[in-house]
């Protein structure tokens, strides 16, 4: 009978064990698989960056030479890289002057470097300022005294969801005027 009481004190001892073992396991997997999301979204959060023209000239003029808007992107998060893209936002802004938007013109946005060599996208050190130009093409045939709103965007690489970005007003005007 002793054995048996033993026996069965051991049987449960082991089952304990079992049990505790798989619990544990189970926790370190969970804890394991917490810590990588969340290191992951940490990592996304982490894009952080400002996009401006430099003085804050987002309005100008341009003969049908075009025009550049000194531009400042300033990565305040870890290095990156940033491409750059535009896109034409005529129907979602308003005008400086108050005009009408359905009369505004698509202009083209040619991306450079201080070189003035175009460029798609920029690396950045964390802390680090770059400088770089939006030149604004006007396509031949464009109307005169017509308004663009157009929108330039820095995306992050390692945060493709995060994207800062700024709003140039350019408005076409005939050079020959005196």
């Amino acid at each position: 009978m002793k054995f048996d009481v033993m026996k069965n004190k051991e049987n449960n001892m082991q089952q304990k064990f079992s049990s505790n073992t798989i619990k544990y396991s189970f926790t370190k997997i969970v804890l394991a698989f917490l810590l990588f999301t969340g290191s992951i979204s940490f990592a996304q959060k982490q894009a952080k960056a400002e996009f401006k023209v430099t003085n804050d000239r987002t309005n100008r003029t341009t003969s049908v030479k075009g025009t550049y808007y000194k531009m400042e992107l300033t990565n305040s998060g870890p290095t990156d890289i940033y491409s750059l893209s535009y896109e034409n936002v005529n129907d979602k802004s308003s005008n400086p002057d108050g005009s009408k938007v359905n009369e505004n013109v698509k202009l083209n946005v040619v991306f450079m470097n201080k070189e003035l060599k175009p460029i798609k996208e920029l690396k950045i050190n964390s802390g680090e300022t770059v400088n770089f130009f939006a030149y604004i093409e006007v396509p031949q045939g464009t109307p005169f005294d017509k308004w663009s709103s157009t929108k330039v965007m820095a995306v992050s690489a390692s945060n493709t969801s995060y994207k800062v970005d700024t709003v140039l007003h350019t408005l076409v005007v005939n050079s020959n005027d005196n």
